[in-house]
C-alpha cells in the first residue's frame, strides 16, 4: 500500500500542473499575442506544448508514485529546479503575463510535493522496504 505522502505527492503535482493550465487559460489571449510575434499560427503550438507538458508531468509523476522510480523522481526535481527561474524571472523583470498568484501557488505546491518524497514513509516505500505498522510490536 502506498504511503499517504506518496498519494499526496501525486495529487499535489497534478493539481499544480492544472493550476498552471488554468493560469494559461485565463491569459490565453495575451499568450497568443506574445507568441504571434514568433509564430504565424501560435494556437496549435501552445496546445501542443501543453499536451507535451501534461505527458511529461503525468509520466514522471506516475513513475514515481506508482512504480517507485527514483530516476523519474530526480528527473522531475531537476526539471522543476530548472523551470522555477523561468517562472520567477518574468515577474521580477516585468515581462510576465497575468498575475503572479497562481504560478506562485503552483510552485509552492510543487516544492511541498517534492519534499513529501523525502519523508520517512516515502523513502522506505521508494526503497521497497517493508511497511512499518503497529502489528510489528505485537
Amino acid at each position: 500500500m502506498r504511503p499517504q505522502s506518496i498519494v499526496l505527492f501525486e495529487r499535489i503535482t497534478f493539481a499544480a500542473f492544472f493550476a498552471g493550465l488554468l493560469n494559461s487559460a485565463l491569459n490565453w489571449d495575451a499568450l497568443l499575442d506574445r507568441m504571434a510575434k514568433a509564430s504565424a499560427n501560435p494556437a496549435p503550438l501552445l496546445v501542443l506544448s501543453f499536451a507535451f507538458g501534461l505527458l511529461v508531468t503525468a509520466s514522471l509523476t506516475l513513475w514515481v508514485s506508482r512504480w517507485r522510480s527514483k530516476v523519474a523522481m530526480w528527473i522531475g526535481i531537476a526539471l522543476f529546479a530548472f523551470g522555477l527561474p523561468l517562472t520567477v524571472i518574468p515577474f521580477l523583470n516585468g515581462t510576465a503575463i497575468g498575475s503572479p498568484v497562481i504560478p506562485a501557488l503552483a510552485a509552492l505546491a510543487q516544492i511541498y510535493a517534492y519534499c513529501l518524497l523525502f519523508t520517512p514513509g516515502a523513502t522506505r516505500w521508494m526503497d521497497h522496504e517493508p511497511e512499518v505498522s503497529p502489528e510489528i510490536f505485537r
